[in-house]
C-alpha cells in the first residue's frame, strides 16, 4: 500500500479549492496504476463525506470547483480513499482543510481551554452542523430554492437531504438566560436567548443546532471567535432556544448525553469533611502530627 507524506488544501482563487497530496517513492517491482484514488468532501469534520471525484490513477492534485463566497463561514474538509485494485485493500487519508497551522502558544492555549471546559465549567452537549450544500430535498421548489413543506422530516427545514451533518460531542458553558414572552395573534410563546462559549472545536456557524443534556435545542445566531495568528482558539456564541413544536426536535440523538463515563472521576467524587479532631500518629507512631 502507498504511504502518504503530504495531504493538504490550498486556494488562491474565488471559485475553487485545490487539494494536493504526495506519496513515498514506489519501487520498480510495484505498479502505481494498481492504486485507484477517490476524493471525498464534507462541511463537518465527522462527515458524512460525499464523493467528489475519482477513481483516478497517478494523479496528485485535484481542483474542486467551489463558490467560496457561499462557504466563507464554513470549513470544507477533504478525505482521500486509496484502493489496491489487486487485493481490494483500501485506506482513508485525512481529513484536511484549508486552515492555518497553530504555533506552540496556540496549542497550549487550546489544551488549557479544553481542560477547563471538560473538567470544570462545561457541560457535555452535541453540536449538529447545518448542511449548506449537497442533495436538495424533494420539498424544495428548484427555481426559488424554497421549501414547500413547513415541517419536512427529510431536510428539517435546511433544504438539503438529511438536514444536519454528523454530530460532535463537546463541552459548552451556557450563561443564565432572561425569559421573555412574545404575543402573536395566533399563539403566545416564550423566547429564550442566551450566550455560550466553548473551545475552537467543533467550529460553530450560524444555523447550527446545539443539544444540551436536558434536550433543550438551541440555534446558533452569532459567533465571535478569538484567534492567534489567524488560528481559532475560543468561541463566544449567541444562541436562541428552538420552540418545542419545531421540526428540529425530530432530529434523533442516539446517545445519552448525561453519561459521565468520559469525565474525570474526581469531578463527580464526593469529598466528605469532618470537624472532629482526631490526632493521627506520625511516622514514628508516638506524637500527633504538628507537634515537635
Amino acid at each position: 500500500m502507498v504511504v502518504f507524506t503530504k495531504f493538504y488544501a490550498r486556494s488562491f482563487e474565488l471559485d475553487s479549492v485545490t487539494i494536493f497530496w504526495e506519496i513515498e517513492d514506489i519501487s520498480k517491482e510495484d505498479d502505481i496504476y494498481a492504486f485507484s484514488m477517490e476524493l471525498f468532501k464534507s462541511e463537518a469534520y465527522n462527515g458524512p463525506y460525499d464523493k467528489v471525484a475519482g477513481p483516478f490513477f497517478n494523479i496528485f492534485q485535484y481542483r474542486d470547483p467551489l463558490n467560496l463566497e457561499d462557504h466563507k463561514n464554513r470549513n470544507i474538509y477533504y478525505k482521500l480513499k486509496v484502493t489496491d485494485i489487486r487485493t481490494n485493500e483500501s485506506i482513508m487519508v485525512g481529513p484536511t482543510a484549508q486552515l492555518p497551522e497553530p504555533d506552540l502558544i496556540a496549542m497550549e492555549v487550546i489544551r488549557q481551554e479544553d481542560m477547563l471546559f471538560r473538567n470544570f465549567i462545561g457541560r457535555r452537549c452535541y453540536v449538529f452542523p447545518r448542511k449548506t450544500f449537497g442533495q436538495i430535498c424533494i420539498c424544495v421548489q428548484p427555481q426559488q430554492m424554497r421549501g414547500q413543506i413547513s415541517n419536512c422530516k427529510t431536510c428539517y427545514g435546511t433544504l438539503y437531504l438529511g438536514g444536519f451533518n454528523s454530530p460532535t460531542a463537546c463541552y459548552i458553558q451556557f450563561d443564565p438566560n432572561a425569559r421573555s414572552t412574545q404575543l402573536t395573534p395566533a399563539i403566545t410563546h416564550s423566547i429564550n436567548m442566551t450566550t455560550c462559549r466553548l473551545i475552537a472545536f467543533p467550529p460553530l456557524n450560524t444555523g447550527d443546532m446545539v443539544v444540551d443534556p436536558e434536550n433543550h435545542r438551541w440555534r446558533v445566531t452569532q459567533v465571535q471567535v478569538t484567534r492567534r495568528l489567524s488560528y481559532d482558539l475560543h468561541q463566544e456564541c449567541q444562541v436562541k432556544e428552538i420552540l418545542r413544536g419545531d421540526i428540529e426536535y425530530e432530529v434523533p440523538v442516539l446517545d445519552d448525553i448525561k453519561k459521565v463515563d468520559d469525565i474525570f472521576d474526581w469531578r463527580n467524587r464526593v469529598n466528605p469533611t469532618t470537624f472532629e479532631y482526631k490526632p493521627k500518629p506520625n511516622y514514628e507512631g508516638r506524637k500527633p502530627d504538628g507537634l515537635v
